[in-house]
């Protein structure tokens, strides 16, 4: 664990192994460096223990060129560390309220004449530093968007996680941004691509589906790369930086083409949106406050049946981790 310098270095430690007890990361001791720092640079006279109301309001002013998620998020690490101090029976300042940051960004949501484009831009890929770059992205692009899978639990895939035999073939997802695992269940399209991809994969000793030709496991940035490469190549424009469309967004396709297949089916989908949080790995469908919302100008028949219930399809708008 990172070394902290300040009064509250041990306090901090406990807090982190706290939290991981509970099932969070923490991965970031980072964040608490900062926080023991400002701690460490703000102590008052007459040193106890305990957050104060002046030193809270020092630590939530907004920093030069800094986004208010990144603000929101720095106030709610001291925030809930100021309430674990209470809860050891310190005297420490915990406000009531933060504000949270309006979410401004809008998913893409392709069209399926835009899927077949990528695709076909997929197939023909050519890139610098990737031999072989065309077939491991014709395969990837697919199982993106054939499963809705998120990009990190699809590098992170190994052999052992794919079942192709079962009469229902499936790979399981482990160690998700939820901390939950689950099998997601592959269409004939995405084994069909997945089972091509094996028959062609480069032989090696790491458990790692997807390699590179040089037998090392495909990164999320070359992923990343090579979608704006797709992208241009389908003549599909993009916004700019951090303003898609994204590979993350042929998630959120996923399921809103899903959906609108269940509508044209006449089910129910009141009772299939929690089938479809669950395939997507979500851990409830209550506690996810900022979810995609359907596209009125490609689905407005779906809408109006599903006005209430349109922003309960999956939560990650802002973190893609």
């Amino acid at each position: 664990m990172m070394t902290f310098n300040s009064n509250y270095s041990d306090l901090i430690k406990d807090y982190i192994t706290f939290k991981q007890s509970l099932g969070y990361a923490m991965s970031n001791q980072y964040h608490w460096r900062d926080i023991d720092r400002f701690l460490l640079a703000s102590g008052e006279q007459g040193f106890e223990f305990g957050i104060t109301e002046n030193q809270f309001h020092t630590w939530y002013k907004k920093r030069p060129n800094e986004t208010a998620r990144n603000q929101y998020d720095r106030a709610c690490r001291l925030r809930n560390f100021s309430a674990y101090l209470k809860l050891l029976g310190y005297d420490s300042f915990h406000p009531s309220h933060i504000t949270v940051p309006q979410k401004k960004f809008v998913p893409y949501i392709f069209s399926h004449d835009e899927m077949e484009r990528i695709f076909a831009a997929a197939d023909s890929i050519r890139s610098r530093n990737a031999a072989g770059s065309k077939e491991l992205s014709s395969a990837i692009f697919r199982i993106l968007y054939a499963t809705g899978i998120r990009v990190g639990e699809l590098t992170a895939l190994r052999l052992g996680d794919i079942a192709l035999l079962n009469t229902i073939p499936h790979f399981k997802i482990v160690n998700t941004k939820t901390k939950q695992d689950r099998l997601v269940a592959l269409s004939p399209s995405a084994a069909e691509a997945l089972r091509w991809y094996l028959s062609i994969r480069p032989s090696s000793a790491l458990e790692t589906v997807f390699l590179n030709f040089k037998k090392h496991p495909i990164t999320q940035g070359t992923l990343y790369t090579w979608f704006r490469q797709i992208l241009f190549e389908a003549n599909i424009a993009h916004q700019g930086k951090g303003r898609g469309p994204r590979v993350h967004d042929l998630r959120h396709t996923f399921a809103v083409h899903s959906l609108h297949q269940m509508h044209e089916q006449g089910m129910d989908l009141y009772c299939c949106l929690p089938i479809l949080s669950k395939y997507l790995g979500h851990a409830s469908l209550g506690s996810t406050d900022a979810y995609v919302r359907l596209t009125a100008e490609m689905y407005p028949e779906v809408l109006e049946n599903m006005s209430i219930v349109s922003r309960l399809i999956f939560p990650e708008v802002y973190d893609e981790a």
